[in-house]
């Protein structure tokens, strides 16, 4: 039997219908639409320090530089923080290269601090190393770390006390190079929330009795000593209080910058699956979602096809339109900071469309071999 497109009001309910499903699917993968959100960043009014929110960035002005000669020569790093949650998992600070785009990181994985470090050599191989202070943050409690490399391996301090000795992490000055990045992945959605109230950086290596000194002094909120600040490569001591810089007060290296809006810095763009995949549970449930919620556009697209030009190819047709309509999503997801453009959801959601529009053709192909009979 030939089939003859149909008119009349059933045909406007189900064109109404595909549209209305094809338009939801759009503002729950393009949801919340802010491709340029407010960078919720502010300064601590009752002391020296700055606030992030839920989501917030500082980004230096300019790259990080050390000359030549010291690249592998050690490095240490100071921060003061306090996170506004113990059960969060982000990225507290990162330098970033181009060519190394998580080079030197700070994470919060729930109450623990994980120092990671990523080389990547001249054949592209990648070596990633870590030192993990577990049981480390309380909700709104600081904690002044130091993490000082040495040419036998790396040493974390916490509050002025050595917690962790790694003889396999070695901090060198070359992983503090590049674009630092406060409260942020330069690769993907992961902010932190809480306070940072100083930051500095020191070539060579810091005893204990150094460390002890630099805690105090952050605590009472007084300078560095003149001595210690020889070596400095870079201190923020974030007393500006206002506007949308903190200097540097060495003069040595760039000025940190709290940008207007908040953004990735190397925005994710059809990230390849096999870069997504994850053995997790959570990923196969993702999978899952993913298949299902295109279902409905399949099924409804199908109908619509055969609706207005007969089964032909609809099926195929359909599901070349659930590959578009993904495509899009995926597209502009990438210039939206809190979603992430992946290949793994075209696939899945091109896999879902595909199983609707085959079981309308299905349910169509049925119903029309009864009505024959």
């Amino acid at each position: 039997m030939k089939n003859v497109p149909c008119h009349g009001t059933g045909a406007l309910i189900l064109y109404a219908t595909t549209a209305a499903v094809v338009l939801a699917i759009l503002v729950v993968g393009l949801w919340p639409f802010r491709f340029h959100p407010p960078n919720n960043v502010s300064w601590i009014v009752t002391r020296n320090g700055i606030h992030f929110g839920a989501h917030g960035s500082v980004v230096s002005s300019d790259p990080f530089r050390v000359p030549d000669v010291e690249a592998t020569s050690p490095c240490s790093l100071e921060v003061w923080l306090a996170p506004e949650f113990s059960s969060a998992s982000s990225t507290i600070l990162e330098f970033s290269t181009p060519s190394n785009l998580e080079q030197f990181q700070l994470i919060q994985s729930l109450g623990d601090l994980f120092v990671n470090k990523e080389r990547v050599d001249r054949h592209w191989r990648r070596e990633a190393k870590h030192i993990a202070i577990v049981s480390l943050f309380q909700q709104d409690r600081s904690v002044f770390v130091s993490i000082s490399g040495d040419s036998g391996g790396t040493s974390v301090f916490i509050d002025g006390a050595l917690r962790r000795r790694s003889n396999e992490f070695v901090l060198n000055c070359e992983l503090l190079t590049g674009t630092l990045i406060l409260a942020n992945s330069p690769i993907r959605y992961a902010p932190w929330q809480g306070n940072i109230s100083a930051l500095a950086i020191y070539r060579g290596s810091l005893d204990a009795a150094m460390i002890g000194r630099h805690y105090r002094a952050f605590l009472s909120g007084t300078a560095i000593d003149r001595a210690d600040q020889k070596n400095a490569l870079a201190i923020y001591d974030f007393s500006e209080r206002g506007g949308r810089l903190i200097r540097d007060q060495t003069q040595a290296e760039p000025d940190l910058t709290i940008p207007g809006w908040y953004s990735i810095l190397y925005p994710p763009f059809l990230t390849p699956a096999w870069k997504e995949f994850a053995p997790t549970r959570w990923y196969v449930t993702d999978l899952a979602i993913n298949i299902a919620g295109f279902v409905a556009p399949g099924f409804f697209i199908c109908a619509t096809l055969i609706s207005l030009r007969g089964p032909k190819r609809s099926v195929g047709l359909a599901t070349i339109a659930g590959l578009s309509l993904s495509l899009t999503i995926e597209v502009l997801q990438a210039y939206i900071p809190m979603r992430n453009s992946g290949t793994t959801d075209l696939i899945t959601n091109t896999l879902g469309a595909g199983i609707g529009a085959a079981l309308y053709a299905y349910g169509f192909r049925h119903r029309t071999t009864f009505k024959n009979r």
